[in-house]
C-alpha cells in the first residue's frame, strides 16, 4: 500500500518516472492489488503506449478493480486504438453498472457511429 500511495502522489505531481518505479515496486511486493496496475495504465496512456496501457487496465480489472471511471478509460483506449467490438462490449458493461455515466454514454454513441460507418453498404 505504501508504494502504491507513493505512486499515486507522484502521478498527481506528474513525476511519471518516479511514479512508475513506485508502482512497479508495489507490483513486485504484491501482484494481486489492482491499484498499481491502474496507476501504470494511466502512465502508459499518458505516454501514448496504448497496448501497455490496455494490458495494465485489463490486469487491474481481472484483479478486482471495481471503480467505473478507470474502466471507462480502458473503453476509451479500445475506441482510440480502433478495437470497436472490444470498446462496445466494455461500454455496455460500464452502462450496465452505471446507466447514467455521461462519458460512457457519449463514447458508446461514438463507437456505434464508427462501427456503422465501417459496415459495407
Amino acid at each position: 500500500e505504501a508504494y502504491e500511495g507513493m505512486g499515486d502522489a507522484l502521478l498527481r505531481l506528474e513525476r511519471d518516472d518516479e511514479a512508475a518505479a513506485a508502482y512497479e515496486r508495489a507490483v513486485k511486493t504484491d501482484a494481486y492489488r489492482p491499484g498499481p496496475f491502474m496507476g501504470l495504465a494511466v502512465l502508459h496512456a499518458r505516454a501514448q503506449r496504448y497496448p501497455q496501457a490496455l494490458d495494465a487496465y485489463e490486469q487491474a480489472r481481472r484483479l478486482g478493480g471495481a471503480q467505473v471511471e478507470p474502466v471507462v478509460e480502458m473503453c476509451a483506449l479500445y475506441h482510440e486504438t480502433g478495437k470497436l467490438s472490444r470498446a462496445m462490449g466494455c461500454l455496455q458493461d460500464v452502462l450496465a453498472r452505471d446507466p447514467d455515466n455521461p462519458r460512457g454514454r457519449t463514447l458508446l454513441e461514438q463507437v456505434q457511429k464508427m462501427a456503422a460507418s465501417r459496415r459495407p453498404a
